[in-house]
């Protein structure tokens, strides 16, 4: 995806949610005051924020990626505890979630640029049921007793590819499911979705992966998905229109394009090599760590690792809330030459386009 539209007014913040410790430098969206965007678009507060749900498409949208976003959960548990039951190594899991990584930082940015090209929506659709075969047949392997840890591989393998693809369609499908005036709330609603089921999701999965194994934990994964690509089947927009013919940039050149505007920008770039340097530092040794002390040194288990990855989403989702306040409480006037024309003001529901703010004017001479 181009970087001047992953930064505007008429975009959503994406990411994948491959747990609760993945994405915690991205912005988050719950708890910002209403803008006047959004009370153009038919009321203020709990009224405003709920608007998109009024409309099919994005209601499916909505329902469908957050009963996905419930099997995600259960599926990170289980796939960092089955890599434990088999080897009891923390290394062993490690592994398979850096295989699970690669991919997705690999190709990202050609799904982002895909998805300004194709129709999202049918991106969506052939990622979810691609997922919905490739985790139920991991599920069968692992209640038929058949898995073993290479197997792993391959599977993590495969779905951090889609996961690249998947995550930029469902950024770019929201503008075109919304009007322009109610996009900061579903944008909210959509970063609110993720928010609330890395807070409650990892706790029920470590539950039910203690009581029940692994195998069903990714059975329910797996209907989670087919559920969202039902969803997503029903959706009537998200399509591209018909091509006109007219010549487009390059595949490269779109990707170098988004590259160069973001490593350009002085906040968009702090911002960019902040977050890779929070996930860096904290994403695996906090992942497999906890996994690891839950499985050798607390009596919880899989139940313990649950809660703690369900704690560490509860201090996300309080300093998201903070954090969207205290962007709301900034005054326009904060910047010499006022917010940038890429961002606008600070009061839409992004949390991001305030840092951008707070940061360039950090940065500016």
């Amino acid at each position: 995806m181009m970087a001047d539209e992953s930064v505007g007014q008429a975009t959503s913040v994406e990411g994948p949610v491959e747990g609760p410790i993945e994405g915690v430098a991205e912005a988050a969206v719950i708890g910002a005051t209403p803008s006047a965007e959004t009370s153009d678009s038919g009321g203020s507060g709990r009224g405003a924020i709920l608007q998109p749900l009024r409309l099919r498409d994005f209601r499916l949208l909505f329902t469908g990626e957050t009963i996905s976003l419930i099997g995600d959960q259960f599926h990170f548990v289980a796939l960092a505890w089955l890599a434990l039951e088999l080897t009891g190594s923390g290394l062993a899991l490690g592994s398979v979630l850096l295989v699970a990584g690669l991919p997705r930082m690999v190709l990202v940015l050609v799904g982002g640029a895909l998805a300004d090209r194709i129709s999202p929506r049918s991106v969506m659709l052939t990622s979810n049921a691609l997922r919905t075969f490739v985790v139920g047949l991991l599920a069968i392997l692992v209640l038929s007793g058949r898995v073993e840890l290479w197997m792993l591989y391959p599977f993590a393998l495969f779905f951090g590819a889609v996961d690249a693809f998947f995550w930029p369609a469902q950024g770019t499908i929201v503008p075109m499911l919304v009007d322009e005036n109610d996009l900061p709330a579903a944008n909210g609603l959509t970063q609110g979705s993720q928010q609330l089921t890395g807070l409650i999701g990892p706790a029920l999965a470590g539950v039910f992966v203690a009581a029940v194994g692994t195998g069903w934990a990714f059975g329910l994964d797996a209907a989670s998905f087919a559920v969202a690509a039902l969803a997503i089947y029903l959706i009537v927009g998200g399509r591209r229109p018909t091509s006109t013919g007219e010549a487009e940039p390059g595949l490269l050149r779109t990707i170098a394009t988004g590259v160069g505007y973001a490593w350009r920008d002085p906040a968009v770039r702090s911002l960019l090599i902040l977050s890779a340097a929070m996930n860096f530092a904290l994403s695996g040794p906090i992942t497999v760590g906890l996994a690891w002390m839950a499985d050798n040194k607390f009596d919880g288990g899989a139940s313990a690792f649950g809660f703690m990855l369900a704690a560490f989403g509860a201090g996300a989702l309080a300093g998201a809330i903070a954090e969207a306040r205290t962007c709301a409480l900034l005054p326009s006037s904060a910047t010499k030459a006022g917010p940038p024309p890429l961002v606008g003001k600070c009061r839409i529901r992004m949390p991001a386009a305030c840092m951008k703010r707070a940061v360039g004017r950090w940065l500016a001479p």
